[in-house]
């Protein structure tokens, strides 16, 4: 830990972590002699190097110089091709950045291309354009977000092979001359250009191909004369595992853990080492792959079967388990976070919660499929302790995602998640039947949510009648509802009834509240609930003794059930709020509230908590239904707003670079009917 802190600013991070002159100034003011600029914000900004440098102050990374030929893609292409490293098919956006050219040179490639950023990184400022109609409107919205994100509008263009494997080589060099690789990461399991997993050594990768691609990963490094850690980007041919350099990251890499996992080096000590001027700490034939690693990035983010895309979720985190971590030389489990129970997820960052590597001991001479089959199921297991409420994650997506035949079979491309979404994205039973699993997880919240609200379930005004064992009264019993917290639509219709020794029956009813011919009765016994220290619900449900981890927030109940996450909310009307409807609309996505058709102005909201990224209207505006209006960013994701009807701009309520809230009204249209518009009163 460290043993001092200063304040860098505000949560925005342009005036913040972005600000390089504060940051400097709390360098010298604290006396280091080295700043470490992490995965992100000015770690690939070769001006905040060469303002390093002029202050006497170390960098520990690459030179400016080294930076700016890598960090330009398009400048990056041309010095790989110069060094026989094998490059993607394309246009490298040197000089004419005009949409003319971009028309004639995609023509020239082939349709499907890929617009890139050529100072992109993080999955930004990239779009896929499937067809020749769509490339003006991808153009327009890919400059305009890499300008956003890199101060930097100039793009390239790259054949797009949507079904490839992203294979890239974790690389050192030093100011000595020499270089290493300390071999790849599969990181092809790929969600909005963004990783998903990344494992370690990549299945089906021959040593030969292993070695050459290494090589040339070291020798693209040495042709800039690279200092430090780095990552080089290839794409592969899955069929001929020909590959082809795509891009170079001048940095250290957020799954970085999980090489240091299979060679058991420290890459952060090595970047100390490297940064004092040392040689690097040994040769290539020194740096040995020891068994498998895997590493799953745990996102504030859940899939909108709406929109088709993931979308961040920020707020609280009300309650958060992390999964036992262990390092005991056969089998190792490893999580990396910077939140906390009760802490928030912001909309100014990367919607990250945490980073889960598991490691397996195995084989170096050849590829050990044990010991990856042990890594996954290690994996599989931690996912299923990993533990979080009061926002939504895409922990249920990757437990599917591990156990998908294509994944475990290893090999698969970056277009595996558009491959199997039906099968990955698939959250109910096709017959809309409920599993066992959430049927019992239902009673449990049932009888969670009487005890936690209502204090002692023993208490006779609870239903109605006297307890100790016998039934005296009507003994009627207690209706419960409880809700989908995704869908209010969604009603679980429960039945509990005081049953004999201190025991209760539980059953599910049908939306008349009448009993369903077969349904199970569950006898619920010897109930505690434990909400002071460890959150823990103690139940023996029928024949199963169950001990599972519980959490309440307002009108919500949670509860954690045989490794997986159960949401209900308990009223419909208090305190719960539901997002906006997401629909399709031409030419991107539509957010907004569904127009209705009754109504003289559509008001156009925001779907989270959000920062207002353009406007592209102004009051006073004649728009078209469809036409973009706008975009806001929440956590490094852009959603574009589209008119709901045909009309005028009636009012704009906010700025630019302003925040804002869930459901907030963004832009007003005064719907036009019958070929009039709407006259509003001020």
């Amino acid at each position: 830990m460290a043993d001092e802190s200063y304040r860098v600013g505000p949560a925005e991070s342009a005036r913040s972590y972005l600000n390089q002159d504060k940051i400097i100034e709390i360098a010298k003011r604290s006396k280091a002699e080295a700043i470490h600029p992490g995965y992100g914000f000015l770690s690939e900004n070769p001006d905040f190097v060469d303002k390093c440098d002029a202050n006497r102050i170390i960098f520990i990374g690459p030179p400016a110089d080294s930076m700016r030929n890598m960090g330009l893609k398009s400048k990056a292409k041309q010095l790989m091709d110069d060094a026989n490293v094998p490059t993607t098919p394309g246009y490298h956006g040197i000089g004419d950045q005009s949409l003319e050219t971009f028309k004639k040179k995609a023509k020239e490639i082939g349709y499907p291309i890929m617009l890139k950023a050529i100072a992109g990184g993080g999955g930004k400022g990239i779009r896929p354009v499937l067809k020749e109609a769509n490339l003006e409107h991808e153009f327009v919205q890919c400059r305009n977000e890499a300008q956003s994100f890199f101060s930097n509008g100039d793009l390239l263009i790259e054949k797009y092979i949507p079904s490839a494997r992203h294979i890239e080589f974790q690389i050192f060099t030093d100011r000595h001359g020499n270089g290493v690789h300390l071999f790849e990461r599969d990181c092809s399991v790929q969600r909005g250009n963004q990783k998903v997993f990344e494992e370690s050594p990549a299945p089906g990768l021959s040593w030969d191909l292993r070695r050459a691609m290494g090589q040339s990963a070291v020798d693209a490094a040495l042709a800039v004369n690279y200092v430090g850690a780095g990552t080089v980007e290839f794409l592969v041919d899955p069929t001929t595992m020909d590959y082809w350099f795509m891009e170079m990251n001048t940095r250290l890499q957020v799954e970085h853990p999980v090489t240091e996992m299979i060679v058991a080096r420290d890459l952060v000590q090595w970047q100390l080492h490297v940064a004092a001027g040392h040689e690097l700490p040994c040769k290539q034939d020194d740096i040995v792959l020891n068994g498998h690693a895997i590493e799953a990035r745990i996102y504030a983010e859940e899939y909108n079967r709406t929109l088709q895309r993931f979308t961040a979720s920020s707020g609280t985190l009300h309650h958060l388990r992390f999964p036992t971590v262990r390092h005991d030389g056969m089998s190792n489990v490893r999580v990396e976070s910077g939140v906390y129970e009760e802490g928030q997820v912001s909309t100014h960052y990367d919607a990250m919660i945490a980073k889960l590597i598991t490691h397996v001991d195995g084989n170096q001479d050849a590829e050990n499929v044990q010991a990856r089959h042990d890594a996954l199921k290690l994996m599989s297991d931690c996912l299923e302790e990993f533990q979080v409420s009061g926002l939504q994650t895409n922990i249920e997506f990757l437990k599917r995602v591990l156990k998908h035949p294509a994944f475990v079979q290893g090999g698969v491309t970056t277009d595996f998640i558009p491959t199997y979404k039906e099968d990955l994205f698939q959250l109910a039973s096709a017959d809309g039947s409920r599993s066992s699993q959430q049927k019992k997880a239902t009673v449990l919240a049932s009888i969670a949510y009487l005890l936690y609200f209502n204090q002692n379930i023993n208490d006779s005004a609870l239903i109605g009648y006297t307890t100790n064992g016998t039934i005296n009264g009507s003994n009627g019993g207690e209706h419960i509802n409880l809700y989908d917290i995704k869908d209010e639509n969604v009603c679980y219709n429960v039945f509990v009834r005081r049953g004999e020794t201190d025991s209760f029956t539980v059953q599910m009813l049908d939306a008349d509240q009448k009993e369903k011919k077969g349904e199970e009765v569950y006898v619920v016994k010897d109930v505690w609930l434990d909400m002071e220290e460890k959150k823990k619900f103690y139940v023996q449900l029928s024949d199963e003794y169950i001990e599972c981890d519980v959490s309440f927030f307002d009108n919500k109940v949670t509860i954690f059930y045989g490794g997986t996450r159960f949401d209900y909310v308990h009223t419909k009307a208090i305190s719960l709020q539901f997002a906006p409807e997401f629909t399709k609309g031409k030419g991107g996505i539509i957010i907004a509230d569904i127009a209705d058709e009754d109504s003289p102005v559509v008001h156009h909201k925001s779907p989270m908590q959000a920062q207002v990224a353009d406007l592209k209207v102004k009051v006073g505006d004649t728009v078209s239904k469809h036409q973009l209006l706008g975009n806001v960013i929440s956590m490094k994701q852009y959603y574009e707003i589209w008119a709901q009807c045909d009309g005028v701009v009636s009012d704009i309520v906010v700025d630019i670079a302003e925040s804002v809230t869930e459901g907030q009204t963004l832009i007003k249209i005064a719907r036009q009917q019958d070929g009039t518009t709407v006259q509003l009163e001020n």
